[in-house]
């Protein structure tokens, strides 16, 4: 198994932090696995959890309207990726599902304790932070990208 720091660090979620900030971060991450098939995060859940994807591949889902059940894959991660950011940040109800593609394992960090921890020392929260909208910002670009490919083609 991967250690969670070489994980967090291949992430950049841990990219400028302080040792002790890393320290944080290693004591919040709880090891969880899932088998092929199961659902990590489900579409308008209200959990906030954050997960870092160690081993496996998950897929990235969404109900298609106007069916009852029919789901729709809209990208695919692999080890080192990090999902579940949006409702850690904004507290809406997830955007979209994460099943798993293989038997995965991940790190889970808990909304509460991130949270807690980022309350606790601004510094912390704010390097969390810059970092989680670095990956978003990085993941916003390649979205413009693919619809800027389809448009013009």
């Amino acid at each position: 198994m991967v250690p969670v720091r070489e994980v967090m660090e291949s992430s950049r979620l841990t990219r400028g932090m302080k040792e002790e900030f890393v320290v944080i971060l290693t004591d919040i991450a709880e090891l969880l696995r899932f088998s092929k098939g199961e659902n990590v995060i489900r579409e308008d859940g209200r959990d906030r959890d954050l997960y870092l994807l160690v081993d496996g591949k998950v897929s990235i889902n969404l109900f298609v309207p106007g069916t009852l059940d029919r789901m729709e894959s809209i990208v695919t991660l692999r080890s080192g990726q990090l999902f579940g950011e949006f409702a850690l940040i904004d507290a809406a109800p997830r955007s979209a599902s994460v099943r798993a593609d293989t038997d995965i394992a991940v790190y889970k960090f808990t909304a509460e304790k991130l949270i807690q921890a980022c309350e606790n020392d601004y510094e912390f929260g704010y390097r969390l932070m810059q970092n989680l909208a670095a990956i978003l910002a990085s993941r916003i670009r390649d979205t413009t990208l693919l619809v800027r490919n389809n448009i013009v083609w």
